[in-house]
């Protein structure tokens, strides 16, 4: 017998139903913002969640730093016992996203995403939602598992959300005790907006569920980095173009709009 695991969708975003991982949610932050004195003897503010075993994230309100128990000197004025931390959440799903701004003004996205499957049966099949502003991404759209295989799909309507349902049948199921990853993979036409001279990248997330996202986005050949908000974890310079990098952790229902604004060269337009 074989379960199916339900996936939606949310503003561009793909989202494993809290179903998959009901016995695993993690409470609201209880304990708020601590002051932490890290290894290197910087002094931050922030809130801290066990990623895994002896891992942990800091999210500051700038940044989020990827921590082991050697890194966190003291909190609240107080050496921490060990791997009891204090930690009020446990991250439970991740996401990371390329985007690729192309020269004719489309943005290519390719995010992937893992789940585990914690249940006593073998998941065969996955589904999810794309709302109606998400619907001309199926022009270009793509699945393609861990192995490199790119997955048939099947498209219905959805009535419940205005939009399409995605159907995947999974070319190697995920066994109980597994992780299961996909990449997605789509073109974004009319992300990019012009002001004063200056191109804008933007995209706000709006996570329904808690998640450590990581989005990574390359701007086109020539362009000129003004200003990036919030902070990024790395701005840096590949095969000639800039590359800007962000890390947050976003809890469920929390909005925060990344930005990129730069200049394109003469030479570049």
């Amino acid at each position: 017998m074989t379960r199916k695991i339900t996936m939606i969708a949310a503003l561009g975003l793909v989202v494993v139903l809290a179903a998959l991982w009901s016995r695993q949610r993690a409470t609201r932050i209880s304990a708020g913002v601590h002051a932490f004195e890290l290894s290197d003897g910087k002094q931050v503010h922030g809130v801290l969640m066990t990623l895994r075993a002896g891992s942990y994230i800091l999210q500051t309100g700038e940044q989020c730093l990827l921590l082991g128990l050697d890194d966190i000197r003291r909190i609240d004025g107080k050496v921490p016992a060990g791997a009891a931390l204090g930690a009020d959440r446990k991250v439970l799903f991740a996401q990371e996203s390329f985007e690729d701004i192309s020269d004719s003004g489309y943005v290519e996205v390719r995010s992937t995403w893992r789940w585990r499957n914690d249940g006593a049966q073998v998941l065969d099949q996955v589904d999810w939602g794309l709302n109606a502003h998400e619907i001309p991404q199926l022009q270009h759209y793509r699945v393609i598992d861990s192995y490199g295989n790119e997955l048939g799909l099947r498209i219905e309507d959805d009535a419940t959300i205005h939009g399409k349902r995605v159907f995947v049948a999974l070319r190697r199921p995920v066994l109980p005790g597994e992780e299961g990853r996909l990449t997605v993979v789509y073109r974004e036409p009319g992300r990019l907006e012009r002001e004063d001279g200056e191109w804008i990248y933007r995209h706000v997330g709006d996570y329904p569920d808690d998640r450590l996202v990581t989005r990574s986005v390359c701007l086109p050949a020539g362009a000129a980095v003004v200003a990036v908000r919030p902070q990024a974890l790395y701005t840096v310079t590949t095969a000639g173009r800039e590359l800007v990098v962000w890390r947050r952790f976003f809890a469920a229902g929390e909005q925060l709009p990344w930005e990129i604004r730069y200049r394109l060269s003469l030479a570049s337009r």
